[in-house]
């Protein structure tokens, strides 16, 4: 006779707590990453970080050089979680690296890092829709809890860029803007500044891509913010969402 092992063994407690029973009886699905940089040494470097990150959860890592060959390499583009994009790859514009990077792996929460953290490239890579931007040059720790940040849904900024934003007036009041804010303007801007491109923010609300765009600049003007990156600097100054 085959034996069957009981799922509740002799004497263990018959009520399982929700907890107990999702530790024991439910496998986290491991996180699907991307890595896409020419610095082969760096590729390894930070597949070493992410095993650190991904705590134990058997995280699936790819890596490529750049964006061409990551899309050619890699299968099932919509079942990534997180994609780190150098700013700097030779023979490739980064506007086109990241508006492809951004279409193909639509789901996946976009990281720009580069060993060149000029405040006009950091700006430029928020505003074309990254979840976020890591100097190279910052230690692990802090690249661990950057990386975090981004995946629990909030955004990173470098301190310099905050400070630059402040300094030049960039942040208005976040508190007293958002009263004005409907409830689906909320969403709308929660799901922009946490780095979702309007294609996939149209298909979760039922929109059209336009019709995201006009809610966009409509938000963007009751924020009294000029754009996405701005926005981006707001919220990036309190670990609360826009929308909860």
């Amino acid at each position: 006779m085959t034996s069957i092992s009981p799922l509740i063994s002799p004497g263990q407690p018959l009520v399982l707590s929700a907890q107990q029973f999702y530790s024991e009886h439910v496998k986290q699905a491991p996180m699907n990453i991307a890595i896409i940089d020419d610095d082969n040494l760096w590729r390894e470097t930070v597949a070493d970080l992410l095993l650190v990150l991904s705590e134990g959860s058997d995280a699936k890592i790819s890596d490529a050089a750049n964006p061409k060959s990551a899309i050619e390499q890699f299968t099932n583009h919509s079942s990534f979680d997180l994609v780190l994009l150098d700013y700097h790859i030779p023979r490739t514009e980064f506007q086109a690296n990241i508006a492809l990077v951004r279409e193909v792996f639509e789901n996946a929460k976009i990281v720009v890092v580069s060993a060149d953290n000029s405040p006009n490239h950091i700006i430029g890579a928020i505003d074309a829709g990254a979840a976020g931007f890591i100097p190279k040059s910052s230690n692990p720790d802090l690249q661990l809890a950057a990386l975090r940040h981004i995946l629990d849904g909030e955004i990173y900024l470098p301190a310099d860029v905050l400070r630059l934003g402040a300094d030049q007036g960039l942040l208005p009041d976040q508190e007293r803007n958002l009263e004005l804010l409907s409830d689906a303007q909320r969403k709308i801007l929660d799901a922009t500044v946490t780095g979702k491109s309007n294609k996939v923010i149209a298909i979760e609300f039922g929109l059209h891509e336009g019709t995201v765009a006009n809610h966009l600049s409509v938000i963007y003007r009751l924020l009294g913010v000029q754009n996405r990156t701005q926005a981006v600097m707001m919220f990036s100054q309190t670990s609360n969402k826009p929308y909860h």
